[in-house]
């Protein structure tokens, strides 16, 4: 399959996959869908079960009517999934939120290893309760960053506010407001905003060992933080052949960490990588592309395929 192909079948699934979401008791079950073919069926624990509070609201909104949250991303799995499935792979789900990118690809790939990786203690208590037992899912429950450190966060779902920035302070005078409003309520809300003392670690230190012919793929959704754990890291995943799935961020608020989505993907392509684009989150057409140019620097997805594995997937 050459490079035309590839961006071709990607295509063809971002613009045919679908959902359907079914509820039954403790338990809601996803099926994804190619035209009218099911590829994988994954059970999300629901918000009555005795386990724990599972992510029902999200799951129902963000699959609605037979939508898919972020199409692009499951078109790349769907797609990864059809070339991998007889070999051995580990899926390391970064900003993993309620583990729904790693479910879907434990379900297309039943062998697959998965590694979430998320610091919201909540969400991370929640996969954990749906991982137990299984020896091939695993939850690293920390920040991701520059070294090893604990420092105090306001969370609000995938947000991260560390202490000491300008936008800690207003969502704690924020936290303090509900706080307030919710002692004289008789019928409390619950917080969208918390605040923890958090682990962070660094993207090396989360690597499991890898034998010669592993693959390994890695989701990178981090909401602009990539540019703060990802360039000391490039090198070693160079080295390790990653498949890399990095969800980039608006211009905007890259500049808050005084970098850029260029930069972030520059050295992949320098180390002989296949980059495929596209806008995740609509039906548009998947492109080659050698670099972000002005109009393709947005929220969007760029799959970055090694030359070691790019013969196997990609062939010119």
């Amino acid at each position: 399959m050459d490079l035309q192909a590839v961006c071709g079948r990607l295509t063809e699934i971002k613009q045919t996959v679908s959902s359907q979401l079914v509820e039954d008791q403790n338990q809601l079950t996803l099926s994804i869908e190619v035209g009218d073919a099911e590829v994988a069926a994954i059970p999300f624990l629901a918000d009555e079960s005795p386990v724990c509070s599972g992510p029902s609201e999200w799951l129902k909104r963000k699959n609605a009517a037979g939508a898919v949250h972020e199409p692009g991303l499951i078109a790349t799995l769907i797609w990864l999934s059809e070339q991998l499935r007889a070999q051995s792979v580990t899926f390391y789900d970064i900003g993993a939120l309620y583990g729904y990118h790693g479910f879907i690809a434990k379900g297309l790939i039943d062998s697959l290893r998965v590694v979430a990786v998320e610091g919201n203690p909540d969400s991370a208590a929640y996969i954990q309760c749906y991982a137990i037992g299984d020896e091939k899912f695993s939850v690293v429950a920390k920040v991701l960053g520059k070294e090893e450190r604990r420092d105090r966060y306001l969370v609000k779902g995938f947000r991260f506010f560390p202490s000491g920035t300008p936008t800690f302070f207003a969502y704690w005078l924020r936290l303090q407001l509900k706080r307030c409003v919710n002692a004289i309520r008789k019928h409390p809300r619950p917080m969208t905003i918390k605040s923890f003392e958090l682990e962070t670690t660094t993207l090396v230190n989360i690597l499991e060992p890898s034998a010669e012919g592993d693959i390994e793929i890695f989701k990178i959704d981090a909401e602009g933080y990539q540019a703060v754990f990802l360039p000391p890291a490039v090198e070693t995943l160079c080295q390790r052949s990653a498949i890399v799935l990095m969800e980039l961020d608006h211009p905007e608020q890259m500049k808050q960490f005084q970098t850029n989505n260029q930069s972030l993907v520059a050295p992949f392509i320098k180390k002989g990588y296949v980059a495929l684009w596209m806008d995740h989150r609509d039906a548009s057409a998947v492109t080659a592309i050698t670099e972000i140019s002005t109009d393709l620097d947005r929220n969007s997805l760029v799959v970055l395929i090694p030359p070691l594995i790019k013969s196997q997937l990609v062939s010119s």
